[in-house]
């Protein structure tokens, strides 16, 4: 047998002597046996150590010149990344700045659309903004809504979507004008009513009915033949809002109900009879 490293081929045929000379089991119980054996022993060991100092020997060479490759390609590893590294950073600085510009256009392009959105949504809320507001302000605002032209550079492709804007809060300012009037004019009502209220009130309290006649032990009323005011002439007639009048201070009719039966019967007129008699 032999091997690549030449130098291992002498110990190698003597590994065949070796093995054919000491293959015979060793009796170690007797003296005899013992001596053959350790003869045996330190001839396999010196061919041993043998090897071992050849590969030492064989070795050093081979690892100088491994530490020599391993300096070497460390020092030309050096010297390359100086090459690179300047190449690697400009390559990098680019690639960065290239990021860095596309996040810049996104941030600004994000930014510009939350400003279109804020002129969209400034737009929508106009209805909001005039809650409870005179019809005036209303009128004046949806002739501006009618006026107004969307910008097209403001807006952009959001054009379609200001101009839809514009058309629904108008149609809403309608809707809330008209809202707005009915409940003016039903606050109109109420006030008047209740005004009409308060000046019946103070009719009524102006106008205290005629104390009831004394009873008296004198003889039984006359006759409507007889003149019991001893000059032929009657007691003049209540109107009829002095009627009601008398009625309400009597407690025998709310006032309300009073006044809304003065309504039914031409209130304006028992008012002006009521003057007149007074």
């Amino acid at each position: 047998m032999t091997y690549e490293i030449t130098e291992y081929n002498a110990t190698a045929a003597a590994i065949a002597i070796l093995r054919d000379k000491h293959a015979g089991p060793f009796d170690a119980t007797t003296k005899e046996g013992m001596a053959l054996a350790k003869e045996a022993r330190a001839e396999v060991r010196s061919y041993r150590t043998s090897v071992e100092k050849l590969r030492a020997e064989l070795k050093a060479p081979l690892l100088e010149r491994g530490k020599q490759i391993d300096a070497e390609a460390k020092r030309i590893t050096a010297e390359l990344t100086r090459i690179e590294e300047p190449i690697d950073a400009a390559i990098k600085a680019e690639e960065r700045r290239k990021e860095e510009e596309k996040a810049a256009k996104a941030r600004a392009e994000a930014e510009r659309v939350a400003r279109i959105n804020a002129r969209l949504l400034n737009i929508r809320r106009i209805p909001t903004s005039l809650m409870g507001r005179p019809a005036s302000e209303i009128e004046t605002e949806i002739a501006r809504m009618i006026a107004y032209q969307p910008n097209p550079e403001e807006f952009v492709e959001f054009l379609p979507e200001a101009l839809d804007a514009r058309n629904e809060v108008r149609a809403v300012l309608e809707t809330m004008l008209i809202e707005r009037k009915r409940a003016d004019e039903e606050k109109a009502k109420i006030q008047a009513e209740r005004e009409e209220l308060e000046r019946l009130r103070a009719i009524v309290a102006a106008n205290p009915p005629a104390p009831p006649p004394e009873l008296s032990a004198a003889p039984a009323p006359p006759t409507p033949s007889t003149k019991p005011n001893g000059r032929g002439k009657k007691a003049p007639a209540l109107t009829p809002i002095q009627s009601l009048i008398a009625t309400a201070q009597a407690g025998n009719m709310k006032i309300e109900d009073a006044i809304q039966t003065a309504y039914k019967m031409g209130y304006d007129d028992g008012v002006v009879a009521a003057t007149t008699a007074k």
